[in-house]
Formats: structure tokens, C-alpha cells, sequence
């Protein structure tokens, strides 16, 4: 016979379904449609409990987003303006987890508490409500913390620090968050102090264009010049220290126990400096300041592929080392001769011929257009424009039945000229993982379209860069392991037919930099194949300078083995651009052309090419036309711009 209906549930089960009404009508939600046609309702102002939020994911309401930072900083923003944060920025891959326990914290790649409430109160949930605060709400409904109460760690916006193994590059710079004083690294060399236009303190190491601010593991503040040797030193020594700018004026490093162990001094004169003498390794690279929490689109198709690169997430997923990083094999030796997949030559191509400039570049013929126009200046800066060439992209325009043809054809046009072929292999399985140059070959057609690539690259003595972004986004669509072994597969191809192979390492705007993410993108290069192959290009279609490509291919060259890179210097003479929301991919203004393609065969730096299409659109932003389209007044202004 059936028991009889208990009070206690009755209660129970109305009070739930009252918290749930009532909940539902004054939150965010959408609805998400389920497989089988039915809809569920999703709370997107909050984080329940044992929930987590992972890299580059969020929580809304209104104009307020609390979103989890690629750089493994959680911030909660008003629009493009940041309101807290926990400060946790140089982590990346760090998720945002609200504990069973109530404790809403942050958590490393390595599960290590990089940032806690330490509130206990099991069940709890976060909210963020329309007045621009995060609340801990207990299961009875009552407020147990906020970050208006301000007693939580880490709520200075991290734009207002470095921290430990970080830099300042050429132009980069941290600020207050008022914005009334700012420490930048000098275009000169000079790291300034500056209190609105009123320079308070300098490291006085003007007339070195190009240096760079570090700061070491050890805890050690170094100004270093582009060669690698030391400029000054504060002599610190303090593990783990972080560098903070401050509103009294001082720029202090802070140690881990939250003490000061060095400050600027304020007023109007120069410190002077300690130097330190003899030639340090080459500079670490870092990333300029955190884009966008959200990830840009990569850009373009094929050779109008633009720059949508963005900070790497550390892949959590990857192996360990002892010490807690992805694991590499960067000590086992590059594959030997004779053994297994042939190697790619010893010495490059482009040391004997240099790179193929083709007549027919979209900015040559814009040139003879203007010419027989009478456009006689806008013909000669497109002439400019034209001058380094570019290399020839391979998208599934090129269809599989006739790419070998085509690949040959070019490679004939390079050797008549006494040049060596340049090709941009970029049709591989979601491309761009469906952005701005979303497309790409299915898993079979790829397979099929990569043989005839290399049956065509036979003989060739090409250069080729494999499939640019694709380890950059090889963790945010599909499956990972198939897209390693596409690349790798593809590359081992190519190099099989005697072509000199680079795989793709984004550029030194890709990552947030400190060991986690070096050690990534090693381990993407070494599971890509990176010890079969010639080495790696770096900034492809990217803007970034010269000297900050060179730290970053210096940098990555010995967790790989000592291999090569070549630079792609087609669009970064002016550097980077970035405004309130980071780094600008799309065809941002004021860029020029960089130095022209040539063997450079300096240390690990094997050579400088042209490798994106210079004037083709990056995609329909900053007026320019849909991606891949030639849009010669952008390429009138690189000219105009143009480094060399």
C-alpha cells in the first residue's frame, strides 16, 4: 500500500520549486535547445557549486562580464573597463572554481590555490549582480562574502604589474589604475618613470633602442639591450618577487610574503644605475600586456590570412613534468641522418638564393594598374610594396588534382630567377576553427591533398611554412591528437620530398609569457614533429617587431631542440598595434612594411621573408574589404610606412 505523503517533503519540494521561480525571473538565462527538441533554462549570471569556469570562459549580467583570462587572470569587467580582479595574472591555463567546501578560488594547471575566499560554507554559489559585485550566496540565501566588502585577495587589475619572469618590451609599459603614473620601457632604451608628462624617475640607459625590462625568477630587475648583455641591474635577489606600480609614485618589488624589497625613488633626477658587466643569454620574450578576454578570429583566407592570434592556453591535458610543466624531450638529440624520416638540410636554401619575389603579386599589378593610370606616386609605392614578394599560399582552391601542377609551375618560376620557392601550406581540417578563415579539407581530402603537395615539391629545393594557427588553436576545436598528426604527417611529407619544412609557432604577441606557456608551445612543436623538420617561422601575417621576434625565437629554439626559425617581416616595420581592448589583428592603421626578405644565418635565425600577401585584407574591420581581397589603400600605407 503507498506511504503515506510525508509534511517535511511537501514543504521541501514547494520551497524549491518557489527558490527556482524565483531565481529564474531575476537572473540571466538563456535557453539552450537540447537533442531531443526540449529546452532546459541556464543561469549565466552565476557559478554554482563544484562548478568551474575554464580559460576564456565567463559569466554575464548586463554589462558586466566576470570572465577567466587566457593568462589564467579572472577579472570582472564593465564593458571594456576592468572593476576587480584577482590578480593571478602570468598562470595560464588557471581555471575559476567554486568549491563544495564555499571557498570560490583559483586554480593552476597544477591544481596549486592561486587565489581563495577562504570563506567555508558548503553549497555555496557565485553571483554577479547588475550593481557591478560578485557575491558568495550561501543555501540559505545570505550573503557570505563580496568583493565589495573589499577584504579579498588580489583586486588590483594586474595592468598594474609584471610578474615574477615577466618583461617589458620595446613601448610596452604598466600604469595605476587611475592611470596618473606610468613605468615604460622606452623606443630608446630609457625605462621611465612618468607622473602624467613629468618624467620622476630613469634607469639613465637612454641611446639603446630596442632593450627590454626583465624581470627574473630570481627576483633580479634587469634592463637588457638586443644583443643579450645587462644594462642595469637593481642587484635583487627574491624569488617569485612581483614588480607593482603604485599612486605614491614608486615603483616597488614586492617579495611573496607581500614586503617591499626595493622601490624607485620619486623627484626629478635619474638613479643611477647598477651595471653589470659581461654578456647575459639572450633575452626571454613576453607578451605586450593581455589581450581581449575573449579570443579574437584568426583571419583570412589563405595568402589574405591576417592576425588573429591570441595568449595560449596552457593544455591541461599534457603530460608533467617533475617540476609541474608540460613535459619535453628537449634534450634528446635531433634525429640523425639515415635514420627514420630524412632531415631537412643542414644549411638553408635561402643561404644560396633568396627568396622569390613572383611578378604577379596582387601589389604588383596594383602597381602597373596605377602606372598606365598615371597614379606615378601611388604605382611607385605599390612598386615598394611589391618588392619582397610573398610566399605562395596553398588552400583548397588548389585542388587536389592539379596542386602538384601548380606547385611545380611556381618552383620553376623561382629557378628561372635564380630564387628559392616560398609556400604557405593552409587548408588543413577547420581551419581557423570557424573564424574569420574558417574552412579547410576534410580529414580525407587532406590526407590526399598533402601527398600531391609533396609529389609536387620534388626537386623543388622549396621552403616550406606549415598550416599557420593550426598548433596555435590546436586545443579550441576538434581533436586534438588528429590535428598533431595531420600537421606532423604533413610535414614529414614535405621534408620526405626534399623541401626545408617550418611549423608554425605563432608569435611573440601569442602567449602570456612565463615557463608554463614556454613549455607549451615546446610540447605542441615537439608532438607536431619539430625535430624531423627544418625548424620554425614565427609572426606569420603578425605585426610584431623584428627584435621581439628574435627574443622569442631565441627563447623557443633550445626547448626544441636548437631548431631554426625564419621571421615572417612582411607587415611589423612600425610593431604592433594596441588599443582599450589589446591587441589589434584586423587590419589595424598606421603598420608599414618591414625589412625585406633575406638569408640571415645569425645563431638560430636562419632568415627574414615576406610570407603574408602584403594588401590583402585581414577581413571586413577598420574599413577594409572581406579577408583575402586586395585593398590598396591599405597597402599604399605600409608602403608610405615601410621600414627599409
Amino acid at each position: 500500500m503507498p506511504s503515506p505523503t510525508r509534511p517535511w517533503l511537501i514543504r521541501t519540494v514547494l520551497a524549491l520549486l518557489v527558490t527556482t521561480a524565483v531565481g529564474i525571473s531575476t537572473s540571466a538565462a538563456v535557453l539552450v535547445p537540447l537533442p531531443t527538441g526540449t529546452e532546459v533554462t541556464v543561469l549565466t549570471d552565476r557559478l554554482l557549486s563544484g562548478q568551474t569556469l575554464g580559460p576564456g570562459e565567463h559569466r554575464d549580467i548586463g554589462t558586466h562580464r566576470l570572465v577567466v583570462q587566457l593568462d589564467g587572470d579572472v577579472r570582472l569587467l564593465e564593458g571594456a573597463a576592468t572593476r576587480w580582479s584577482t590578480g593571478t595574472a602570468g598562470h595560464p591555463g588557471a581555471r575559476l572554481v567554486m568549491q563544495g567546501h564555499g571557498a570560490l578560488e583559483v586554480l593552476s594547471t597544477e591544481d596549486v590555490v592561486l587565489w581563495s575566499t577562504r570563506v567555508s560554507s558548503p553549497g555555496a554559489r557565485l553571483v554577479v549582480k547588475p550593481d557591478g559585485y560578485l557575491y558568495g550566496i550561501s543555501v540559505a540565501h545570505t550573503v557570505i562574502w563580496s568583493t565589495q566588502a573589499k577584504h579579498d585577495v588580489g583586486e588590483v587589475a594586474p595592468t598594474d604589474r609584471i610578474a615574477s619572469g615577466g618583461m617589458l618590451v620595446s613601448g610596452g609599459a604598466i600604469s595605476t589604475a587611475d592611470g596618473s603614473h606610468e613605468l615604460r620601457m622606452q623606443p630608446d632604451g630609457d625605462l621611465v618613470l612618468w607622473a602624467g608628462a613629468r618624467a620622476v624617475w630613469r634607469s639613465g640607459t637612454r641611446d639603446n633602442p630596442g632593450a627590454a625590462l626583465h624581470l627574473e625568477t630570481t627576483g633580479e630587475l634587469r634592463i637588457v639591450a638586443p644583443g643579450g648583455a645587462t644594462l642595469w641591474s637593481n642587484g635583487i635577489s627574491s624569488p617569485g618577487a612581483r614588480l607593482v606600480i603604485k599612486g605614491d609614485g614608486r615603483i616597488y618589488e614586492i617579495d611573496r610574503a607581500g614586503a617591499s624589497v626595493w622601490s624607485t625613488t620619486t623627484g626629478g633626477g635619474t638613479t643611477k644605475p647598477v651595471v653589470v658587466p659581461g654578456v647575459t643569454p639572450a633575452p626571454e620574450p613576453t607578451a605586450p600586456p593581455a589581450p581581449t578576454p575573449t579570443p579574437s578570429p584568426s583571419a583570412s583566407s589563405g595568402a589574405g590570412r591576417g592576425t588573429g592570434e591570441v595568449p595560449i592556453a596552457v593544455n591541461p591535458g599534457l603530460p608533467r613534468s617533475a617540476g609541474g610543466l608540460p613535459a619535453t624531450s628537449t634534450d634528446s638529440p635531433r634525429r640523425p641522418p639515415g635514420q627514420g624520416v630524412p632531415t631537412s638540410p643542414a644549411r638553408s636554401f635561402l643561404a644560396t638564393r633568396a627568396p622569390y619575389v613572383s611578378p604577379t603579386t596582387p601589389a604588383a599589378v596594383g602597381a602597373a594598374t596605377a602606372r598606365n593610370q598615371g597614379r606615378t606616386a601611388d604605382a611607385a609605392l605599390l612598386d615598394r610594396a611589391a618588392a619582397g614578394g610573398a610566399a605562395r599560399w596553398l588552400t583548397p582552391v588548389d585542388q587536389t588534382a592539379t596542386v602538384a601542377r601548380t606547385v611545380r609551375e611556381y618552383a620553376a618560376e623561382a629557378a628561372a630567377a635564380g630564387r628559392t620557392p616560398v609556400f604557405v601550406t593552409y587548408a588543413i581540417p577547420d581551419r581557423d576553427c570557424g573564424n574569420q578563415s574558417a574552412g579547410g579539407l576534410t580529414p580525407a581530402q587532406y590526407t590526399a591533398w598533402t601527398q600531391a603537395v609533396a609529389e609536387g615539391l620534388a626537386g623543388t629545393r622549396a621552403v616550406v611554412v606549415v598550416e599557420p594557427d593550426a598548433l596555435l588553436h590546436v586545443y579550441r576545436c576538434g581533436s586534438s591528437d588528429a590535428r598533431f598528426a595531420q600537421i606532423r604527417d604533413s610535414a614529414r611529407a614535405y621534408t620526405a620530398a626534399g623541401a626545408e619544412v617550418y611549423l608554425d609557432a605563432g608569435s611573440s604577441n601569442s602567449f602570456n609569457w612565463g615557463p608554463a606557456t614556454r613549455a607549451d608551445i615546446a610540447s605542441r612543436l615537439e608532438r607536431a614533429g619539430i625535430r624531423e623538420v627544418a625548424g620554425f617561422a614565427t609572426n606569420v601575417s603578425n605585426f610584431q617587431t623584428t627584435a621581439d621576434e628574435r627574443a622569442y625565437g631565441d627563447a623557443l629554439s633550445p626547448l626544441v631542440g636548437g631548431a631554426r626559425y625564419v621571421i615572417d617581416t612582411s607587415r611589423n616595420g612600425q610593431g604592433g598595434l594596441r588599443d582599450a581592448n589589446g591587441a589589434v589583428w584586423c587590419n589595424p592603421p598606421g603598420r608599414g612594411l618591414g625589412t625585406r626578405p633575406a638569408y640571415v644565418g645569425s645563431g638560430a635565425h636562419v632568415a627574414n621573408l615576406w610570407i603574408k600577401t602584403v594588401g590583402l585584407s585581414d577581413g571586413q574591420c577598420n574599413g577594409g574589404p572581406p579577408a583575402g581581397r586586395f585593398w590598396e589603400e591599405y597597402a599604399l600605407g605600409l608602403a608610405l610606412r615601410s621600414a627599409s
